[in-house]
C-alpha cells in the first residue's frame, strides 16, 4: 500500500505561501505555524496551491480534508491518477 497523503486546509497553506513568498525560511514556516509536514512536502503544495487551477484545488482540498488542521488520508480514501492532476476516490 502507498504512503498516505498529508494535505493542509486553504486557510493554512494560503498563509503558509504568504509568508513564504515574502523571504520567511521554510523551516521558519514549518515552526513558527506548528505544522506537522515535512519541508518538502510543503513546498510542493504550494507549488501547486500557486498554479490555482480548478482541478488541481480539487486535489489539494478534497471533501475529507479537515479545515483546521493538517489532515492525512483517510483509509477509504484514494487517489486516481498522477497528484494533482487526477481525483480522489472513496474507496468501497
Amino acid at each position: 500500500m502507498a504512503k498516505k497523503r498529508k494535505l493542509v486546509p486553504e486557510p493554512l497553506l494560503k498563509k503558509a505561501t504568504e509568508l513564504l513568498d515574502i523571504g520567511v525560511p521554510m523551516s521558519k514556516v514549518i515552526r513558527d505555524q506548528d505544522l506537522d509536514i515535512s519541508a518538502p512536502a510543503l513546498a510542493t503544495l504550494v507549488k501547486y496551491y500557486k498554479q490555482d487551477a480548478a482541478p488541481i484545488y480539487l486535489s489539494l482540498f478534497p471533501e475529507w480534508l479537515d479545515s483546521l488542521v493538517i489532515t492525512e488520508q483517510p483509509d477509504n480514501a484514494v487517489y486516481n491518477g498522477y497528484f494533482p492532476l487526477g481525483q480522489w476516490l472513496e474507496r468501497k
